[in-house]
C-alpha cells in the first residue's frame, strides 16, 4: 500500500508556558489550510494532554475538537498523523473519551492503516491509540471487526522497535480480554500464539510482560486457545519459569496465564501441576507480596484433580496461610483463597483433616459465607 507524504515544515513543540488555553481557538487552528499552523495546533494538543492530564476531560467535552482530530487522520503528512494519533491515545485514557472517539464513523478504518506505514513513531502512536480505545467493550467489538487490524497488529510483533512491539501486544491483549470473538480471531483464525510465545523471553521487560498478559487473555475461558498454547513445546515451561522472574508484575501475569490455562483443562492441569505448584505456593506464602493470581492458579489446578490436590496439600503451612488470608477482609484475596480451600477439600479426606486441624478455620469460613 502506497501513501503520499507531503513535505513537513520544521515546527518547535510548544513549551508548557506557551500552551494555548483557548480550545475554540485550537479547534480553528486544527482546521487551518496552512500545514504549519495545523501541525502546531496538534502538537499543542499533545503537549496539553501530557503536561496537563486534566485537560483530557475538557478536550473530550469540547463540542468539536475530537471530531476534528479524527478527520486529521486522513492527512497526507506523517507528522500530523503521528501527532494526531498520539493525542487520541492520551485522550483515550478517559472512559468518556473512549466512548466518544469510538462512536465516530470511520475512526478505526483510518487508524488501522497507520500501523503499516514505515514510520516507527507513527506506528507506536496508532498502536497506542488502538490499545487504549480497546479498553472499552463496545470498541473491542468494533476494532475486532475492522478490516486488517488483527493481521497488522500481529505483523508488528516482529518489528525491530521494541516500543512498537510492546504497544501492538498491548492492543492484542486488550482486544482479547473477556471477548470470545476476538480471542478466536487472534488465537485461531490469525494464529498469533506462535508469534507471541518467543516474546516471553524478550530482553525488554514491557514486551515480556505484555506478551504474558496477551497469552493470559487469549487462554481465559477459551478451550481452543488453551489447547493451542498447551501443545506448544516449552510454552508452559516458559510461563512457569516466569513465576520466579525478578519483576513482580511479570510474576503476577505468569500466574494468571497459568491459572487460565489450567481452568477445567485436565491436560494442562497435569502438565502445569508437575512443576508449577512449588513456585506458585511460594508466591502465595510470601508475606511481602501476596499474589491473588497465584491463589487462582492453585484453585484451578486443584479443581477435580486428585494429584494436584495431593501436591498442594503437602506444602508446609499452606492451610494456615489460607486461614490468615481469610482475615484480610479484601475480596480480591478472599475469593481465590476460599476457592483454593474448597477445591483442595473436595473429595479429599487427607486435606479435609488438615483443614479441620487449623484453629478456628471452620468458624471463619462459616462467618464469611453467612456474615449475618
Amino acid at each position: 500500500m502506497n501513501f503520499k507524504v507531503a513535505a513537513t515544515p520544521t515546527v518547535a513543540i510548544p513549551k508548557p508556558e506557551d500552551l494555548i488555553p483557548n480550545l475554540d481557538h485550537l479547534a480553528s487552528q486544527l482546521q487551518s489550510k496552512t500545514l504549519q499552523e495545523q501541525l502546531e495546533a496538534v502538537l499543542t494538543l499533545v503537549r496539553l494532554t501530557i503536561e496537563h492530564p486534566e485537560s483530557r476531560t475538557d478536550i473530550g467535552t469540547h463540542p468539536s475538537l475530537i471530531f476534528i482530530l479524527v478527520k486529521l487522520l486522513l492527512s497526507d503528512n506523517q507528522e500530523v498523523l503521528r501527532a494526531t494519533a498520539t493525542a487520541l491515545a492520551y485522550l483515550a485514557t478517559i472512559p468518556e473519551n473512549q466512548t466518544k472517539i469510538g462512536q465516530i464513523d470511520g475512526v478505526f478504518d483510518t487508524l488501522v492503516p497507520l500501523l503499516i506505514i514505515d514510520n516507527p513513531a507513527l506506528q507506536r502512536a496508532a498502536a497506542a491509540a488502538l490499545a487504549n480505545l480497546a479498553y472499552l467493550p463496545a470498541n473491542q467489538t468494533k476494532i475486532g471487526k475492522t478490516r486488517n487490524v488483527i493481521p497488522y497488529l500481529i505483523q508488528l510483533l516482529s518489528h525491530t522497535n521494541a516500543t512498537v512491539q510492546e504497544l501492538a501486544i498491548a492492543a492484542l491483549a486488550n482486544l482479547a480480554t473477556d471477548h470470545l470473538d476476538n480471542q478466536n480471531l487472534i488465537g485461531q483464525v490469525h494464529n498469533a500464539i506462535p508469534r507471541l510465545l518467543p516474546l516471553l523471553r524478550s530482553d525488554n521487560l514491557r514486551v515480556q510482560a505484555n506478551a504474558t498478559r496477551a497469552l493470559a487473555s487469549l487462554a481465559a475461558n477459551h478451550r481452543d486457545n488453551q489447547d493451542t498454547i498447551g501443545k506448544y513445546p516449552n510454552a508452559i515451561d516458559t510461563l512457569i519459569q516466569l513465576l520466579t522472574h525478578s519483576d513482580s508484575g511479570i510474576r503476577s501475569k505468569a500466574a494468571l496465564a497459568l491459572a487460565n490455562l489450567a481452568l477445567r483443562h485436565i491436560k494442562n492441569q497435569t502438565k502445569i501441576g508437575k512443576t508449577a505448584i512449588s513456585p506458585l505456593a511460594h508466591l502465595l506464602l510470601n508475606n511481602d507480596e501476596y499474589n491473588p493470581q497465584a491463589a487462582v492458579a492453585l484453585a484451578n489446578l486443584a479443581e477435580n484433580h486428585p494429584d494436584n490436590q495431593n501436591l498442594i496439600g503437602q506444602i508446609p503451612h499452606v492451610f494456615h496461610t489460607l486461614a490468615q488470608l481469610f482475615q484480610t477482609g479484601d475480596t480480591e484475596i478472599l475469593i481465590p483463597a476460599i476457592r483454593t480451600l474448597e477445591n483442595l477439600a473436595e473429595n479429599h479426606p487427607a486435606n479435609q483433616a488438615q483443614i479441620g486441624a487449623v484453629p478456628n478455620i471452620i468458624t471463619i469460613v462459616l462467618q464469611l459465607q453467612h456474615p449475618n
